[in-house]
């Protein structure tokens, strides 16, 4: 039941790993894995289906590759096929489908009543997806709904994946068409591409076995590659780009700087020649325009020092040389006094 097949994309879809088999300690995810065969050009020259190839390497340990529908990424693994408690040589049962598609056929869960057979089940709304029973897959809507009315009443096993815990789980669900409202489920269920499963981010499993690689006897020789890369000026660094700055700013400001002293020096000439100036004027100025109290005192030195002369005694001998001369000028009163009279002078 499901999707039609194509040799292209045809694996197998993991439904159970059971216990203590051969495959038990893989990292195996049940209904999101799947097991490619053939996925080499030696097996699929063999022309053997996975069974025989299977049976034909009891024993050996092999390579097998699986595809993860939720991070839509291939992995790989190694096992030993061996017979164990149970049946079959690897202990896993699968159904064969096409996993190309296969993150497309699955039904979202969009909402659901309180107290409905999806709500007493469980189920999350908008991060479930139903992936399918033990037995099947669902290629639609139509297909789900014909398998839940053909068991109303009875417990289904649904294999659910959850996108918020990244993880499947399995979910029992009871179809009841009396639980108190419209239909056997009571909710949204959601199908095709709009709902297909989200793909979950960075790698899911590694690889379980790396293979040693042995080092080489010799060193190869290494081939001399010339690279020839355009020359490119040097790229100065932070103390070289701040001193070519400052010479900058330096050279910007010296035109300013020079202004500045020029007009300083000018100032500096003007004030001079404005002291001198005013200082001509007031030595000129000043004595003639005196003030009063000044002149008064001057004024008053003057008669005290002529007040000082009359107060002198007229008996007081004078110098001989000017005694002598005022002596001369009385014996001789002509000779200082001249008279001219009708061109005659008279002595």
């Amino acid at each position: 039941m499901g999707a039609r097949n194509d040799s292209s994309s045809t694996g197998y879809r993991v439904i159970n790993v059971f216990k203590s088999s051969p495959c038990a300690g893989l990292p195996i995810e049940p209904m999101i894995d799947f097991l490619i065969y053939p996925a080499s050009y030696e097996e699929a020259e063999s022309g053997l289906s996975f069974n025989e190839f299977v049976e034909l390497n009891e024993g050996r340990e092999l390579e097998l590759t699986f595809f993860n529908i939720a991070s839509q990424a291939p992995w790989k693994t190694h096992v030993t096929p061996k017979k164990w408690e149970g049946k079959g040589l690897l202990g896993i049962t699968m159904n064969q489908e096409d996993f190309a598609t296969a993150h497309t056929r699955v039904i979202r869960v969009m909402n659901f009543l309180v107290s409905s057979p999806l709500h007493k089940a469980g189920f999350r709304s908008q991060s479930d997806y139903i992936l399918g029973t033990e037995s099947c897959s669902f290629a639609d809507l139509d297909e789900f709904r014909t398998h839940v009315q053909a068991r109303i009443g009875q417990e289904i096993a649904l294999f659910v994946y959850n996108s918020e815990d990244r993880a499947v789980r399995t979910v029992t669900l009871i179809p009841d068409n009396n639980w108190g409202g419209a239909g056997c489920l009571g909710g949204d269920l959601g199908f095709g591409h709009l709902h297909s499963l989200p793909v979950r981010p960075g790698p899911v499993k590694p690889l379980m076995k790396v293979p040693v690689i042995p080092p080489p006897t010799a060193e190869p020789k290494k081939e001399e590659t010339v690279i020839i890369r355009p020359v490119m000026a040097p790229v100065p660094t932070v103390p070289e780009t701040r001193m070519a700055a400052a010479v900058a700013e330096r050279k910007r400001m010296e035109p300013k700087e020079k202004i500045a002293t020029v007009a300083a020096d000018i100032s500096g000439e003007i004030e001079k020649m404005i002291e001198q100036s005013t200082a001509d004027t007031n030595a000129q100025i000043t004595p003639k325009t005196k003030k009063a109290p000044q002149v008064m005192e001057e004024a008053k030195t003057e008669e005290e020092s002529v007040s000082e002369e009359k107060k002198k005694p007229e008996t007081e001998p004078k110098p001989e040389p000017e005694r002598k001369m005022m002596e001369k000028t009385r014996r001789e009163p002509e000779k200082t006094l001249g008279i001219v009279l009708k061109g005659e002078i008279i002595l």
